[in-house]
């Protein structure tokens, strides 16, 4: 993610998820956060359309 346009459609494809509480975008360090309960595997699917996508990590809330 280097520009806004591509952060707006990282955010659009993650959106359509079910379970999504909140998404934040650091184009910074090319990272998404995403918080809630969805499938990780689907997410990582979805983004890899766009782009290299990686979990980092995976787990309850703290």
């Amino acid at each position: 993610m280097t520009d806004e346009a591509t952060k707006q459609k990282a955010m659009g494809t993650v959106a359509e998820l079910y379970g999504i509480d909140s998404i934040v975008v650091d184009l910074k360090e090319q990272k998404i956060t995403v918080v809630g309960e969805m499938d990780p595997v689907a997410l990582t699917k979805k983004l890899r359309k766009l782009g290299s996508a990686e979990i980092i990590t995976y787990g309850p809330a703290k």
